[in-house]
């Protein structure tokens, strides 16, 4: 089986906080379509890039290698005002 790189596209706000290592986890909504690609099984590095950056724009983009997601509640602004289920991915060197 191929394994493959999750791409993860965030905004500057938490890139940053990523990148100084305040923010450990990436939240995706709890549906069937992140549950299909993280469920993947051959998921082998994490790529959370700012935005959508250009090719070779290095400082942009930050690699982790997949340590798995936990399901969890989340109160989230980007969610809306109550809480939902979420895949907590992991971002741990």
């Amino acid at each position: 089986m191929d394994t493959m790189n999750l791409f993860l596209h965030v905004r500057k706000e938490y890139f940053d906080l990523i990148k100084s290592g305040k923010k450990t986890r990436e939240y995706r909504k709890a549906n069937d379509y992140w549950l299909k690609r993280l469920g993947s099984g051959n998921i082998e590095r994490v790529i959370i890039c700012e935005g959508y950056p250009k090719k070779g724009d290095t400082d942009r983009i930050l690699e982790f290698p997949w340590r798995g997601y936990t399901l969890t509640s989340v109160l989230h602004k980007e969610f809306g005002p109550d809480p939902i289920f979420s895949f907590a991915i992991k971002l741990e060197r």
